[in-house]
């Protein structure tokens, strides 16, 4: 065990080299980390997605190089995320804006610095082939709502693909006193395609 990303670190790497192809094992965990440094870490960028929580991967690779066993890298990664937040997209913003569009009233002001407030986020993937990863189980708990859903990340490309359903649970209120009381019950089927630091949303909704 030691210390890692403000949390702390425990796993194993083990490299096969008694066969024909060298094999590589992984089982790794961090707990009580900061999930930005760990994403930044991973997609070498800046991280969109801050918060403290647990992050697990298990998996392995076979290749003849070291971007060989990387790029051939697959397994399970399991991640859970508590009081963060999605930065650059505002989930309710865009909800507001486009439920403005359908009634024909003003859109709200844009926020000048979007985030989404994640209250808890717990996630499974599949991590293909190095760099696509096939998030099957998604839930996130956000003010007002709880959304789940499935997609997949492109880390060469830097893009996302999800399919989301998001169930408002209370009334939406907001910080300039207005708030949604029309909305309470409705399951919002949302698309998030695009760029990873600031996707695309397309909204629908329907009664639960």
């Amino acid at each position: 065990t030691a210390d890692l990303y403000d949390g702390s670190y425990s796993g194993d790497l083990l490299l096969n080299v008694s066969g024909s192809v060298p094999r590589l094992k992984v089982n790794e965990e961090l707990r009580n980390v900061q999930v930005g440094k760990v994403t930044a870490a991973l997609m070498n960028e800046e991280s969109i997605l801050l918060g403290q929580g647990n992050v697990s991967f298990r998996g392995g690779s076979i290749g003849m190089s070291i971007d060989a066993l990387i790029d051939g890298l697959t397994g399970e990664l399991l991640l859970t995320l508590q009081d963060g937040a999605y930065l650059g997209t505002d989930v309710w913003h865009e909800v507001r804006k486009a439920w403005a569009l359908f009634a024909n009233e003003d859109p709200p002001t844009a926020p000048a610095n979007p985030q989404t407030k994640i209250q808890s986020l717990s996630s499974v993937t599949l991590w293909q082939h190095g760099m696509l990863l096939e998030n099957d189980q998604l839930t996130v708990r956000i003010p007002f709502m709880t959304i789940n859903g499935n997609g997949l990340i492109d880390l060469n490309k830097s893009t996302l693909d999800y399919n989301l359903s998001g169930q408002v649970t209370e009334v939406p209120v907001f910080e300039d006193g207005s708030d949604m009381d029309k909305l309470k019950g409705v399951v919002l089927s949302m698309g998030l395609q695009g760029a990873i630091e600031e996707p695309d949303i397309k909204l629908e909704d329907r009664k639960s």
